[in-house]
């Protein structure tokens, strides 16, 4: 398989092919280390389709809330791009070397309780993070864990927003999508059945919907049983699984089956709160007392004794004495010294205790900072959406007004043309200036069908197209920081469809995409020497 995308990205194996499309492993060639990467393929669809621009607009919000988690944790695969070609839209993401928590468990056996916690004081935090930003993964599954071979943690994938946004590309024949756009509410079903809860089942997904699948993704790990193997009460519908894991921990074996209550008010509120019962769980003794030790009394018999005896009795009482003594010296010692250790213990335990707490704040605190930044940069994504949608609506706009005006322009200069070719018989003066006015308009239509040329403007940057004889002419200023740039003698390429216009300035290249038949957009691109682009749309100002 050596297919390339984007001139960019060479496909090495398939992943996986399913309903909603292709994955891919592929390596980016403009890298120095050519290093490898995931691509997501979405199925070919019909541009012509009622509904290709509201898929358009979607997967563009899903790339970008996937560009928001990656940056903001690093147990979330990083989006390097995501772009179109011929119809279809594709994910670029970091690729994660490791193994799923299937894989694991297929070459190794069941997990023991205290690896399986280990998981989940790892992946709680990340499943926070998701949720202050207002995201359900919603295929929460041991195939969508991996532990990454660097650093041994889990890493989380194949968000299940993206999937819906797949899925819908599926359904356009079955008009899931109209009925969804007109009630407002998603008739889609994402996630994996054993792993889904029953409201998400029901298609009304929540934060305690991703802890159920992680707490049955928990349990498989222990039992080694998938969720459907595994049986339930049939009065209170509680899954039956400790049988199959009889060396579990009774305080993890709690926090396990509060997680998959069948009913989500019985379940944690949060991923925090999940987090700390575990906590408080790895930190929890039980101190028990040794017995104290037993005293017998005896019956005492009256009798009559020789002074012999007596003074015998006396001698034995006193080393008797002696000897209750010291025991009793050495019982006080030990009792003293167990409840010391005691005290010890139990101060051990708060102050551990106070400890987690005074952290749970601080982190609370710094997550409360990182969703107001998360909000401000939502804010900001949605405002350029929304400008973006408006200037596409406007060259749109002004791409019909232009096509209306030319026609009539057309049939001006067939006529002109027409007359001047009557008046080439009747004077040779005449046919000079006919000629010339030939020659006009022959460079008038290649430069409108040859190159772009005027001014394109997007939200950040201003770039100005000209053409001088054989020379190419890039002027682009940035519209953030008033920085500019200007270049000539660019390079043309590409096919009668497509054309690419190149500049290469140093180590940088730069590139103006454009289609003949649509004259009112350019894509800009520019290549930096670690291989970074840089992909901008732009509507003729």
């Amino acid at each position: 398989m050596n297919q390339m995308l984007e001139n960019r990205y060479r496909i090495i194996r398939e992943l996986g092919d399913g309903g909603f499309g292709k994955t891919y492993v592929a390596e980016d060639i403009h890298m120095p280390s050519n290093r490898c990467c995931v691509i997501k393929q979405l199925k070919p669809m019909n541009q012509g389709s009622e509904i290709y621009q509201i898929v358009q607009n979607r997967f563009l919000r899903e790339a970008a809330i996937l560009e928001q988690l990656g940056g903001g944790n690093n147990q979330i695969p990083t989006l390097y791009a995501y772009f179109e070609s011929n119809g279809q839209f594709y994910l670029v993401q970091e690729y994660i070397e490791g193994k799923t928590l299937s894989e694991k468990l297929r070459t190794q056996g069941k997990f023991s309780s205290d690896v399986v916690r280990d998981i989940l004081l790892k992946i709680l935090p990340v499943l926070d993070y998701v949720h202050n930003q207002g995201i359900v993964h919603r295929d929460i599954k041991p195939e969508n864990i991996i532990i990454r071979d660097a650093d041994n943690l889990p890493v989380l994938i194949d968000f299940g927003a993206v999937k819906e946004t797949m899925q819908t590309i599926v359904s356009e024949s079955a008009g899931t999508l109209k009925s969804s756009m007109i009630t407002g509410k998603s008739s889609i079903v994402i996630g994996t059945p054993g792993f889904m809860s029953s409201e998400q089942l029901s298609g009304r997904p929540a934060f305690s919907s991703d802890l159920y699948a992680l707490g049955m993704t928990a349990i498989y790990l222990l039992t080694g049983k998938m969720p459907q193997e595994l049986d339930s009460d049939p009065r209170t519908g509680e899954v039956i699984w400790k049988e199959y894991a009889p060396d579990v921990s009774p305080e993890l074996a709690a926090v396990l089956d509060k997680a998959i209550q069948s009913h989500l008010r019985d379940r944690f509120s949060s991923a925090d709160e999940m987090l700390n019962a575990l906590q408080v769980e790895k930190i929890a003794t039980t101190v028990l007392a040794p017995p104290l030790p037993e005293f017998s009394s005896t019956n005492q018999q009256s009798t009559v004794v020789s002074p012999q005896d007596n003074k015998t009795a006396s001698s034995n009482g006193s080393k008797a004495g002696v000897i209750i003594g010291i025991v009793s010296v050495l019982l006080l010692g030990g009792v003293g010294t167990f409840a010391f250790s005691m005290m010890n213990q139990q101060q051990a335990v708060q102050l551990r205790l106070a400890s987690i707490e005074e952290e749970r704040q601080k982190a609370e605190e710094l997550r409360r900072e990182q969703n107001e930044k998360n909000a401000k940069r939502q804010q900001e994504l949605q405002s350029q959406l929304e400008a973006e949608k408006r200037r596409r609506e406007e060259a749109e706009k002004r791409r019909v007004e232009n096509v209306v005006v030319r026609k009539p322009e057309t049939n001006s200069n067939s006529s002109s043309n027409s007359s001047s070719n009557t008046n080439t018989n009747t004077n040779t003066n005449t046919n000079t200036n006919t000629n010339t006015n030939t020659n006009t308009n022959t460079n008038t239509n290649t430069n409108t069908n040859g190159f772009p040329e005027g001014t394109f403007t997007n939200s950040e940057w201003s770039l100005n197209l000209s053409r001088s004889n054989n020379n190419i002419f890039y002027q682009a200023q940035s519209l953030k920081d008033s920085s500019s740039l200007n270049l000539e003698n660019g390079n043309i390429s590409g096919s009668s469809e497509r054309k690419i216009y190149t500049w290469n300035n140093g180590s940088y290249r730069y590139q103006v995409v454009w289609q003949p038949n649509d004259p009112d957009f350019v894509r800009l691109r520019v290549f930096t020497p670690s291989g970074e682009e840089l992909n901008q749309l732009l509507s003729r100002n």
